[in-house]
Formats: structure tokens, sequence, C-alpha cells
């Protein structure tokens, strides 16, 4: 699997410094019957240093760190962000305008649901949430007015699959943007793009760090996209600060071996639970009593470190009698 050659540079501390000096106006564009300094002054300079948020798009360290998750996800291109949710927000900027229709499944993280519900809702975009079995014909939640599909799989917090191949398919019949959120499962696990997902976001503070020690997103996908995704980061201020970046590019070497762990301990702790009086379900896609077990085997190469259970008698008591 390409994963496992993925290449990752030895990292250097990025430069933090929060502005940049030129040494000629020369680097400024000088459009047709201007003078030199005019577009600095009209906002229009394509200067290539500035601030920090434009320099560290620019990092030959950062375009190193965006070049291996690309790599991890088999993308053509991809991105790193100050956190999740501002990969998510900076992606559906980009890609949605008044009056567009987003389709979202309705198990969804409850950050990226209340972005759509309270926030792009008062900038004119319309979500319509749609269940897990509505999805089982994808095609059928799409209308003229659809411009983005965003789904989970497995979904935070139920781990609940949905089968991938066939909602980007449909999405790709009607010309429709599919974006994933891959951070439940990782580039390890799970690579949807080989599924024709459009895009795949992650909350790169989780598995991609690894050492809970840093906020970050990162997404992954087609180029065309990905450019103007990248011009509204810089413009929005999202993109990671580069001390964070350092420490995202160290976890990153340890992704696959992490991953692997932590599929062989859910998986036990998933089995022990399972066998356990006090617990009245199990929810974990690697066990054959999970109900998206087949499509989790289909498209999946291990099951993920997230467990979830219901617990006999309530949440009253049984919590602490568990746990203790």
């Amino acid at each position: 699997r390409h994963y496992l050659n993925t290449y990752i540079n030895a990292y250097m501390p990025l430069l933090s410094e929060p502005s940049y000096l030129v040494n000629s106006l020369k680097r400024m564009v000088r459009p047709a019957g201007l003078e030199p300094a005019t577009p600095c002054l009209e906002g229009r300079c394509s200067i290539q240093l500035s601030y920090e948020r434009s320099m560290s798009c620019r990092n030959r360290k950062m375009g190193s760190l965006e070049k291996s998750v690309a790599e991890l996800e088999g993308a053509e291109a991809g991105l790193i962000f100050s956190s999740g949710m501002g990969a998510t927000l900076t992606t559906l900027v980009s890609l949605l305008k008044f009056d567009d229709e987003i389709v979202c499944c309705s198990a969804i993280y409850g950050g990226t649901h209340r972005l759509l519900r309270d926030v792009l809702s008062g900038f004119g975009v319309r979500t319509r949430f749609v269940g897990l079995d509505e999805l089982k014909a994808p095609a059928d939640v799409l209308s003229e007015a659809t411009r983005v599909l965003w789904f989970e799989s497995p979904i935070n917090p139920t781990l609940r699959c949905l089968d991938i191949a066939a909602i980007s398919s449909a999405c790709r019949e009607r010309g429709v943007v599919s974006v994933i959120d891959n951070t439940f499962a990782s580039p390890v696990n799970q690579t949807p793009l080989e599924m024709g997902v459009d895009i795949c976001m992650h909350s790169a503070s989780k598995y991609l760090n690894g050492h809970s020690d840093l906020i970050a997103g990162a997404i992954a996908g087609r180029e065309d996209l990905l450019r103007s995704i990248g011009l509204a980061r810089r413009l929005v201020g999202t993109v990671l600060a580069p001390q964070a970046a350092y420490a995202l590019g160290r976890g990153l070497k340890t992704l696959p071996v992490r991953i692997e762990r932590h599929n062989a301990n859910a998986l036990s702790v998933a089995n022990f639970l399972e066998s356990d009086r006090r617990a009245a379900r199990v929810y974990y896609p690697g066990l054959t009593s999970h109900p998206d077990h087949e499509i989790a085997s289909r498209q999946m190469r291990g099951f993920g470190g997230i467990v979830c259970l219901d617990l006999d008698g309530g949440l009253q008591r049984r919590p602490y009698s568990l746990i203790d």
C-alpha cells in the first residue's frame, strides 16, 4: 500500500515571524497603466512574502507536509489548516455560494452540523439533512440545486458506515462535489479518493498527529478544487501555525505503526465488551454484529481505535460501575 512508502521529510523548525520584508518593489505586479506601488495600495499586490498567514502557505516545509498528506490519501493535492473546523469552513465557503444547496448526512459531527445550521444558513446556503437509510439510494437525495454532499464514514460517534463508492458515483453522475470526513478511519485504514470521492477531510488533531498536543485540520483531493480552497485559506487566515506544522510532521512519521496498534487494541476491547453482561450493545465496525460490518469490510483495511457501547440499565450508575 502506498501509505507505507510515503516519504516525509526530516523536519526543521518553520519560520515563525509575523511579517516579512522584500528587497525590491519589482516583486510587485505592475498592471498596464499603473505605477508599481499602486497594486499594493489597492490591495491587489501579488507579493510572495507578506504576513505569516500567507508565508506559511508557501513555506517549503509546509508544502512538504501537505505533499505527505496528499500521498497518504492518494490525492493530487493537500492543504493543512489551523483546525478541523477551519478546514471544514474554508472548504465549504469555497465550494458554496448564496442559494446553493448542500446535502449532509444527519448523523454527522456536531460541530459540522451546527456550522451548517447556524452559520452558513445566514449567508443563504441551504442545507438539507438526510438520514442513513436515505443515503442507501444516494442519487435520490440529490437535486438540481445540490452542489456538495458531505458525509462521514465511520460516523462520529456511532461508528455507522456508509457505502462510499455508491455515494461518490451518484455525485459524479450529477456533477456534485463529494466530501468525506475521514477522521475516524485515517488514510491508513481507508482511502476514499480511490473510491471516487472528490475531497477527503481530517481533524488532524486526532490520528494524523497522534500526540494530543496540537489542533489542526487537513484536506486532500482534486487539485482544481483545492486551488480555490487554498486561496480562501490564505485570505481567511485558517493556515496552521509553523510550530504546530512541525509537530504534525513529526506525528505523521509514526502513523502506520500507531494505526496498526489502534486497530488491534480496539478489536480486543470490543470483543471483551461484547462478552460483558453490563454492555447492552457494542458498536465497532470490526465486529460481525455491527450493522454495517459488510460495508466496512469492503472499503476499510482496518477498523480504527474507537469503540462505542450502550450500557444495560442506563446512564445513572452503570458508567461508574463499569469503569471502576
